[in-house]
């Protein structure tokens, strides 16, 4: 059965199916669409789902759901190798047109998403949680399942790409929305390169509780479809209450991995106790990313034995390009990640120029899976490269803080608040004043047997560490740090609390 029914909303995809005029490009469009929608759906009716009078209807909630993708879109290792380049785009269309998806159930995101792409259409991946500010500043119309796009004039037989697009958002809380451009071919790249970095098992099965709509939760689908893995998406709220997903049994010797960021792994430690941590040691590689993690929480994990893999990567990379292993974090070695086969980093110094072994300069990354059109990428990171060739990050160059005509390095400042042991984690920032320019600001999460007086005693472990400068002239106690579900930095949280 071909989901076309429901033809009265001119270019609209919901939960049901692919909407469209009976006339005109987006009927055309749907000639193109192959059957992978229903394959998805009966893969996860099998799961669950309920199925009503022909339709499909999903079950609500959705925590988790293990998906075993038809054979078309997660072939066999070997032939996923050898058809890469074409498992997307078999009959490409004829008008230029894209799909814009954002449903806010993850199965139906990757099922529209991956629909799309199997068809030969280029895709949109926006963030169902946008306001109204971030889809206009995406241009995209507006949607809470998926719809047709024409990027320019509608129907026009010029422009549509070789193969298809997969524009990635990063922004928005950080800044104005933008879009990362991937190909199906750059993806691979990423993928086959991250599989071999994690084992080079003949599958590699994921448990992904990051959203889709970020490369950090489109990746593990992409790592599945590339080695004929398997899928299992998760609630990442981990909540006390919700059972943490059960894996399906694989073959002997394939591989499980969990894609979590600093926040998660905090949250299964302290939710759901030595559950939390004998959930997470079934998994070959818990892969860490999105953001620094604090010294005490990978300490926590290393005695609890978890194989915690820490990536350096980013939306243009396609996720980690450089892998601190398991094996190199439980013997606590320094954190520096060895860097993939298909990537070559450099560190630069402010004119441009090669630095030499062990000295710290700007991060320049040349990959095989950097986005569309980009050769190479100059990043805002601080790096350095050791003789063995791994990748140490000191910072982002981007973070110092100008008071008094000093400049306030944040990460010095963080580890030593750090050092006492009743801070689980601190975020220096600094705002405007209108004395000095710039005021250092912490943010402190506070343990139990914080004293009374704790912003006194931060001050002056700090001023007895670095200089007057750099201790912070104000001081906020948080529950939690603002950062949003990637991982990263909210800068509209960020704002309410220093208002407040």
């Amino acid at each position: 059965t071909r989901y076309t029914h429901g033809l009265d909303t001119p270019g609209f995809f919901d939960d049901d199916g692919w909407n469209a005029h009976d006339s005109g490009p987006l009927a055309a469009a749907l000639d193109w669409l192959p059957a992978t929608w229903e394959s998805w759906w009966c893969d996860r009716a099998r799961q669950g789902t309920r199925r009503t009078n022909g339709k499909h209807s999903p079950s609500r909630p959705f925590p988790a759901t293990s998906c075993f993708f038809s054979e078309q879109l997660f072939p066999s290792t070997a032939a996923a190798r050898a058809r890469q380049s074409s498992v997307f785009h078999k009959n490409p269309p004829a008008i230029d047109l894209a799909v814009v998806v954002a449903h806010k159930d993850p199965a139906d995101y990757l099922g529209a998403l991956l629909s799309a792409l199997a068809s030969g259409y280029s895709a949109y991946c926006a963030n169902p949680h946008w306001g109204a500010t971030e889809w206009a500043e995406s241009g995209l119309p507006f949607t809470q399942s998926s719809t047709f796009f024409s990027p320019g004039e509608q129907g026009s037989k010029t422009d549509v790409p070789p193969q298809p697009h997969i524009h990635i958002p990063t922004g928005g809380t950080g800044g104005r929305v933008r879009f990362v451009t991937h190909t199906t071919e750059t993806l691979f790249a990423a993928a086959h390169a991250q599989l071999e970095a994690l084992g080079g098992t003949l599958c590699l099965n994921a448990v992904s509780p990051l959203p889709p709509w970020h490369i950090s939760g489109l990746m593990p689908a992409v790592r599945a479809l590339a080695s004929g893995g398997r899928l299992v998406l998760a609630d990442g709220a981990f909540a006390p209450e919700m059972p943490l997903p059960l894996l399906p049994p694989t073959p002997p010797g394939n591989a499980w991995y969990v894609s979590l960021v600093p926040t998660q792994l905090q949250r299964l430690l302290d939710r759901h106790g030595e559950d939390g941590a004998a959930w997470l040691r079934q998994f070959h590689c818990v892969l860490l990313g999105g953001a620094p993690a604090a010294p005490a929480l990978l300490e926590r994990a290393r005695r609890a034995k978890l194989r915690i893999g820490i990536g350096y990567g980013m939306t243009e990379t396609a996720a980690f390009v450089a892998l601190h292993t398991p094996e190199d974090f439980l013997v606590a070695r320094p954190v520096s990640g060895k860097i993939l086969p298909h990537t070559r980093i450099r560190i630069l110094d402010a004119n441009g120029n090669l630095q030499a072994t062990d000295t710290a300069g700007r991060v320049s990354i040349c990959a095989t899976s950097l986005a569309h059109g980009m050769p190479c990428l100059l990043t805002q990171d601080e790096g350095v490269l050791d003789a063995a060739g791994h990748l140490s990050i000191l910072g982002r160059l981007d973070r110092f803080i100008l008071t008094g005509g000093e400049k306030v390095d944040p990460r010095r400042v963080e580890a030593a608040l750090l050092a006492a042991p009743w801070v689980c984690a601190a975020l220096v920032v600094g705002e405007p004043d209108e004395e000095w320019g710039g005021r250092v600001v912490a943010l402190v999460e506070l343990a139990d047997g914080a004293p009374q007086n704790w912003s006194a005693a931060l001050a002056e472990l700090t001023r007895t560490a670095l200089a007057r400068h750099c201790v912070p002239k104000r001081w906020v106690a948080v529950p939690h740090l603002p950062f949003n579900e990637k991982g990263k930095l909210d800068h509209a949280a960020l704002s309410a609390i220093l208002r407040a």
